[in-house]
């Protein structure tokens, strides 16, 4: 467990606090047991609903918050429309990779002559 990691699970323990129990019993207990025990003890770090933004947290954080409402909290329609957003999100990085690949390969080419 990375120290980086760590972080991330204080952050997402922290912000799980402000849903409601209800909320919070739909979530499989080994899943916030497991933030809980790999989370940073020591770290200094609490948030509440007046102060939430979520601008503040991690990518890591949003990503297994994201994970937790799709997975959890999410009605079917909110699902399907994550869902979505999710694959254009990945095409969008697939493409931008496939650019700088091309752009890395072209420098390189390039370079040799």
């Amino acid at each position: 467990m990375t120290v980086e990691n760590a972080k991330v699970y204080r952050e997402v323990f922290e912000v799980l606090k402000l849903f409601p129990n209800s909320f919070i019993r739909k979530v499989p207990k080994e899943k916030i047991l497991y933030v809980y025990e790999h989370m940073d003890h020591e770290m200094s770090f609490s948030i509440s609903k007046e102060e939430f933004d979520p601008t503040c947290l991690s990518e890591e954080t949003i990503a297994i918050l994201t994970m937790l409402f799709r997975d959890y909290w999410a009605t079917e329609e909110e699902r399907k429309a994550l869902l979505l957003a999710m694959k254009k999100n990945e095409e969008k990085e697939k493409s931008k990779q496939a650019l700088r690949n091309r752009l890395c390969r072209t420098i390189k080419a390039e370079s040799v002559r």
